[in-house]
């Protein structure tokens, strides 16, 4: 069996909440009116707006002094002046990774009113994350529209800074238990999680979203891509056992400790401090390769203001 095979396990796609599949899919020339649609059904601005104007760049260039290299966003889609749209996909989820998100909007967004003719008003920052995994809620629905408003009367202190969390899991099995009522924005989602071509018959007809599944092919078919993936799944994988092993030291450290301070308490402080120091000397190896500050947040579970102060300790 070929590797690639074996990568795929009996799937007909890569995983499109990959990074590397995320940023290439969305971001190749054939997407546009795929990702203008998207982001129209989602926001409710205008389509045909968005499919004259949108411009997509990567995370790493600055616009007209607007983006900070420093920081690495998966999409922005610079449409004028006054509007920019962050889409970002969410792996995995935790604390860490939605506050890491807030903090990539709200330095963009500081960014456009720096350059704004009228700092005060007028420029609108919109982040749509996608997230493979849930934020725990009572809430069913799987797109979320989050504004600053007050608590108690809910009034909405601004318009200019909107984030959407849409949840691929619930979007998932909406699709697969048939409960879409046509729902438009459900349709355009299922490329981010359908993975086998059988599961597309429902799709049939829908030139663009065809033509996209195509592309999805095709990306699959990349040896370069599928270097980059690959690295990209076994970089997560590596990270999940060294987690699984440190929680597993971690849990014996704990019970020698345990003997004189309680077996209890013991295991508990075992636990969180056999990951910390797993996560820290995981994010010192990536740290040596390169990897970027917001990778290894990811990856380790510690925010990038640990990362920092670990860096700046391990350099003195």
């Amino acid at each position: 069996m070929l590797k690639k095979d074996i990568l795929l396990d009996g799937y007909d796609y890569l995983d499109a909440t990959s990074d590397v599949v995320f940023k290439k899919l969305l971001t190749s020339d054939n997407a546009h009116v795929y990702l203008c649609t998207l982001i129209s059904k989602i926001t409710k601005l205008d389509k045909d707006y968005l499919i004259k104007n949108l411009k997509v760049i990567s995370g790493k260039e600055e616009i007209d002094g607007v983006y900070d290299k420093v920081h690495i966003n998966d999409i922005i889609c610079f449409i004028d002046k006054n509007l920019t749209i962050n889409l970002e996909m969410n792996r995995k989820l935790n604390e860490n990774i939605l506050n890491r998100n807030i903090q990539y909007g709200a330095r963009i967004y500081s960014k456009m009113m720096e350059k704004s003719e009228n700092k005060y008003n007028g420029r609108v920052f919109i982040q749509i994350n996608f997230n493979n995994e849930d934020i725990k809620t009572k809430n069913k629905d799987y797109i979320r529209e989050f504004k600053l408003s007050d608590v108690k009367t809910h009034e909405v202190l601004t318009q200019e800074f909107i984030i959407y969390h849409i949840s691929l899991k619930k979007a998932r099995k909406m699709w697969y238990d048939k409960t879409r009522n046509s729902d438009d924005v459900l349709k355009l989602l299922t490329l981010l999680f359908i993975r086998n071509k059988k599961d597309i018959s429902g799709l049939k007809g829908d030139v663009l979203m065809e033509d996209m599944f195509d592309n999805l092919g095709k990306i699959t078919e990349d040896d370069l891509i599928y270097g980059a993936y690959t690295k990209e799944m076994a970089l997560r994988q590596s990270h999940i056992e060294e987690m699984e092993k440190a929680k597993k030291d971690g849990i014996e450290q704990g019970i020698e400790q345990g003997i004189e301070q309680g077996i209890e308490q013991g295991i508990e402080q075992g636990i969180e401090q056999g990951s910390r120091n797993k996560a820290l000397e995981i994010a010192k190896k990536m740290l040596s390769k390169g990897e970027s500050l917001e990778d290894i947040s990811e990856l380790t579970g510690l925010s990038i203001d640990e990362i920092k102060k670990y860096v700046d300790f391990i350099n003195t």
